[in-house]
């Protein structure tokens, strides 16, 4: 069954609210943190995948080219919004992150953190026979 639509609707529905849901998980129990010391490694090309709001924008070393992409239209607009705040420039596209629209080999990076995808990361990467990259970073 494909949840795409579902999901697209749950976000675009909580968007405007989003970041001050997720204020206290970001700033007092110190996930903000933790992602900032994680992103700092990513580099290369850059490829955010499920990237909601861009809450993850400013942790990725100055100068990266990033491409961030979310299945939520308004989540998008939202990060475009924080893209400029904060002086970055991200190219950002409406995705579905499991069925992304991207040629292999295109990134060199590839992040997706505290998202809804599951597995899929696995299948993005187009791990050969279940393999994993020699060091990969992830969050529970």
């Amino acid at each position: 069954m494909d949840y795409s639509p579902k999901y697209k609707t749950a976000y675009d529905e909580i968007a405007s609210q989003y970041e001050k849901r997720t204020w206290f998980d970001q700033h007092i129990l110190g996930v903000a943190r933790l992602k900032k010391k994680l992103l700092s490694k990513a580099s290369g090309k850059i490829l955010e995948v499920a990237c909601g709001t861009g809450s993850n924008l400013p942790f990725f070393p100055a100068g990266s080219e990033v491409t961030a992409v979310d299945l939520s239209p308004k989540m998008l607009k939202i990060a475009r919004e924080n893209a400029i705040k904060h002086g970055l420039n991200v190219n950002f596209a409406v995705m579905d992150a499991e069925h992304l629209e991207i040629p292999d080999g295109s990134f060199d990076t590839v992040v997706s953190t505290l998202s809804t995808l599951g597995n899929a990361i696995i299948n993005i990467c187009h791990c050969e026979e279940g393999a994993l990259p020699d060091e990969a970073i992830s969050l529970p």
